[in-house]
């Protein structure tokens, strides 16, 4: 093989190599979810607890073993463990606006790549409000009232962000695939596919017609709210989709449960892709506007908590934990 020949094997190994890095980035948010639901579960028992059975408190078991004295067992939101909840959360939010900083550096930075910042600021931006929420006790009055929902407006317009990140194509450093490298991939699924469809000798017309049953690339460039709103329905119903034509190719055409899978997975990936190129401006378009809302609720959220900060140690300089 010619050194071009060479290069250009190279590359496209390295454009399919996107698929499991797919794979990871569903991995993470199933994780995310994961930690966000145990915490939760774990602030809930104490608040609970420490409400109506204070001995049965998680913080009151501890103290048992001499671990965290320093902080009484008492309800509310300046003091003992919830004192030190609105910390924590609040140095997750600051520590989160560290992939703002690494995001200016550009995609060939060598700090790392901006997959691993952007799951870090998801893990900070999800952990952190859920500790806030417990350190408020539920107790959302005055000025801090305006700044804990101006986070809750912030966390639900980033997770928006996220959903309208991941439908721009990116290769392995997170940079964007050109037009080029896409239609790359696209070709090289179709191969693996008809590969696929070959080994098992089955019609490859009639199998891929029943296929065709997750292709969602028929989402037209558009009005960017409408097309957001068939993006995440087109993707619910491919969950239901998927499920059925798995059922279907195996009782009709005799493939087993794993091949099934990786052939409609295949189909998936491919629909996706052609979807993510035909809709790139509008994606381009929908992430710019996103940006216009997510900043200054992002400024308003930080700009209250500081002040909310300073005044708790102005007014209150003698409180305890």
């Amino acid at each position: 093989m010619s050194e071009a020949g060479v290069v250009a094997a190279g590359r496209q190994e390295e454009l399919l190599a996107v698929k499991p890095f797919e794979q990871q980035r569903v991995q993470f948010e199933g994780w995310l979810v994961f930690v966000a639901i145990l915490v939760t579960l774990a602030c809930a028992y104490e608040s609970l607890a420490q409400t109506f059975v204070p001995a049965a408190s998680i913080l009151s078991m501890l103290h048992t073993y001499g671990i965290m004295e320093a902080y009484p067992v008492v309800y509310e939101p300046g003091k003992g463990i919830w004192r030190l909840m609105g910390w924590t959360g609040s140095g997750m939010m600051v520590l989160m606006m560290a992939y703002t900083i690494r995001k200016r550096l550009g995609h060939k930075s060598s700090l790392g790549s901006m997959r691993v910042w952007l799951n870090f600021h998801m893990l900070m931006g999800i952990v952190g409000p859920i500790l806030i929420t417990f350190h408020t006790t539920f107790k959302f009055g005055g000025l801090i009232g305006t700044s804990y929902w101006a986070m809750l407006a912030t966390v639900m317009f980033g997770v928006v962000g996220r959903y309208i990140y991941i439908q721009i194509p990116r290769g392995i450093n997170g940079a964007e695939l050109s037009m080029k490298d896409i239609d790359s991939i696209v070709g090289a699924m179709e191969k693996r596919i008809e590969s696929q469809l070959e080994k098992k000798g089955v019609d490859q017309k009639k199998i891929l017609s029943l296929l065709n049953g997750v292709n969602d690339a028929a989402v037209h460039d558009g009005n960017g709210f409408v097309v957001l709103l068939h993006l995440i329905a087109n993707d619910l119903k491919n969950r239901f989709r998927t499920w059925k034509l798995k059922r279907a190719i195996v009782r009709q055409f005799g493939f087993d449960s794993w091949t099934a899978e990786k052939t409609i997975a295949l189909v998936k990936k491919k629909a996706a892709l052609v979807r993510k190129k035909s809709l790139l401006s509008t994606t381009h378009r929908m992430l710019k506007y996103w940006h216009v809302v997510h900043i200054p609720l992002a400024i308003v959220m930080f700009s209250i908590m500081f002040i909310h900060i300073i005044v708790y140690f102005v007014f209150s300089p003698s409180a305890g934990y």
